[in-house]
């Protein structure tokens, strides 16, 4: 009897799936805003849809389809755009992977730490890191950030941007590319009814641009996408006043600080409507 009770428990064990045995990782990130198609994959387990409010924990990949994420770590904020990969590490190193696709991120503190296969990016202030083809581009917008590899390590303040191949030299520090101008609509408001679309235009001499629709009074977008050229139709299914930039992207693929705002709110036509 005892016997076959010992030969029985590691064969239930066995049976069990590898994402049972899997012991879960420490929660080190909020997904504060989830918009469209996104997952999380656990390490060694099956992806999941990304939820809004759900902990994002060591050992995971996040990544978004057409979707875009804003997360909150306890040292910084940042932004996962469209088709883009990012995994925190399975160990409590407080740093982020970018595999694939553009973060922005936040932080008043010296607490910045991304890392890609070409290098590692630390420092304070708001930086974009885009990773696509090989490639990692650092852009500073505000602060100081340093852009380390195996061949070196350079400097970057606001309005400066590097790049690097995988086991290449640093290529930079480079001023950032113009920002787009004339963008329409302005500062001023441009009325449209909720499930409409608005025309965004703007000049400038780049083939991509990078558009962003942020809520009023914060900093952090509620949408992101990369386009060509003006103009860029946007649907807005959401009631309220947005503010909406555009940033340039070089032909090395670096991209500018964001161009001057513009305003859009968007009303219920019927509203009040039918009352005496």
């Amino acid at each position: 009897m005892m016997r076959t009770a010992k030969l029985t428990i590691p064969l239930l064990l066995a049976a069990l799936p590898a994402a049972a045995q899997a012991r879960p990782g420490v929660p080190v990130a909020n997904l504060a805003y989830v918009e469209g198609e996104a997952r999380v994959t656990p390490e060694g387990g099956a992806a999941a849809a990304a939820v809004q409010g759900q902990k994002l924990r060591t050992g995971e990949r996040l990544e978004t389809g057409a979707g875009f994420v804003r997360l909150d770590f306890p040292w910084m904020k940042a932004s996962l755009s469209p088709q883009s990969t990012l995994h925190v590490p399975p160990d409590m190193i407080l740093s982020v992977g970018l595999d694939a696709g553009r973060l922005e991120i936040y932080s008043e503190e010296e607490s910045i730490k991304v890392v890609t296969a070409e290098g590692e990016v630390r420092g304070r202030g708001r930086v974009v890191v885009r990773r696509t083809e090989g490639l990692t581009r650092v852009m500073a917008l505000a602060g100081q950030v340093a852009l380390e590899t195996a061949q070196g390590g350079v400097v970057l303040g606001p309005g400066q941007g590097a790049l690097v191949a995988t086991g290449g030299a640093i290529d930079g520090p480079h001023p950032l590319p113009a920002s787009p101008a004339d963008v329409q609509p302005t500062a001023d408001p441009q009325y449209i009814p909720v499930g409409g679309s608005v025309e965004l235009l703007w000049t400038g001499d780049a083939q991509r641009y990078f558009v962003e629709l942020l809520a009023v009074h914060v900093e952090e977008a509620v949408f992101a996408t990369e386009t060509a050229k003006a103009p860029y139709t946007l649907a807005l299914p959401w009631i309220g006043t947005y503010r909406w930039r555009v940033t340039a992207i070089d032909d090395r693929g670096l991209e500018s600080a964001p161009s001057i705002e513009g305003t859009v709110c968007v009303i219920d036509p019927d509203a009040g409507k039918g009352k005496g």
